[in-house]
């Protein structure tokens, strides 16, 4: 019964990454579109996803290098390797997050990255693209046919890279945006759709999602090893739709993100 209600991320995955080669390939490019992705510290979360972003590439035709380093550096390092990579590579990302001693400058930091290379759409004054976790979030609606105007929709967390891009898309597009912070369940209740990336474990629980809902997870965490979304396993029996953790909207936020990157070879 509960196959019926997944989203299929890596499904959808795929078929992006099958057309981005075709492309690669009509344009010359493969092996030759190229990421550049810098990674600070150690954060399991974070070389997760850099690993998915490899073996991306690898599989698709892109080429992609990554500088690892230390928590040991500092801010100037950094924003120094930044603007060294973005003279190397057609597009660079900086790993998130950052370790908590950069907190009060990571802002700063993403700033050093220009708006032709800024793929991940991390610095806060780049146009050029539409965020990966928002072009995610339009490809899974489009393949179960959800027209967003209609729909309340309950954003969890407001979080830079997850809570505000997608309020502020939906907001874009005629929803009714709800969105609930620490201690607030409550305002999800009557939500049509619960989108969430606040990365803590199973936080929300059944009873605070109405039946026949839709379910939205970028949360990432492990527990004892395994990984988990921020979804209780409680709520994917009385909503109408969810995305499961892990293999939904990962794959599918790396697959958006190259699809930047493509765009990346082409202005």
């Amino acid at each position: 019964m509960l196959d019926n209600k997944r989203i299929n991320g890596k499904e959808i995955s795929t078929q992006i990454g099958d057309n981005l080669l075709l492309m690669l390939q009509e344009n010359n490019l493969v092996g030759k579109a190229s990421l550049g992705i810098l990674c600070i510290g150690e954060d399991a979360i974070s070389m997760s996803y850099k690993n998915g972003k490899e073996k991306f590439a690898e599989k698709y035709g892109f080429k992609v290098e990554t500088r690892r380093f230390t928590d040991e550096v500092d801010s100037e390092f950094i924003i120094e390797q930044l603007y060294d990579m973005q003279n190397v590579f057609d597009a660079v990302i900086l790993q998130l997050p950052l370790p908590k001693k950069f907190e009060n400058d990571t802002l700063r930091i993403l700033a050093s990255l220009q708006e032709d290379k800024d793929v991940d759409v991390s610095n806060s004054e780049t146009k050029k693209y539409t965020a990966p976790v928002v072009l995610a979030f339009e490809r899974a609606m489009q393949a179960i046919n959800i027209d967003l105007s209609k729909n309340k929709i309950a954003v969890v967390g407001l979080g830079a890279v997850v809570g505000m891009p997608i309020a502020s898309y939906c907001q874009s597009v005629g929803a009714q945006v709800i969105e609930v912070g620490i201690g607030e369940h409550e305002k999800m209740m009557n939500a049509d759709i619960v989108v969430s990336g606040v990365g803590k474990p199973e936080v929300i629980k059944a009873e605070f999602i109405k039946e026949g809902s839709i379910l939205v997870d970028y949360g990432y965490s492990y527990v004892d090893g395994k990984c988990t979304g921020d979804f209780e396993k409680d709520t994917y029996e009385k909503c109408k739709y969810y995305t499961p953790v892990p293999g939904c909207m990962g794959p599918l936020d790396v697959a958006c993100l190259f699809e930047n990157v493509f765009k990346a070879t082409q202005r």
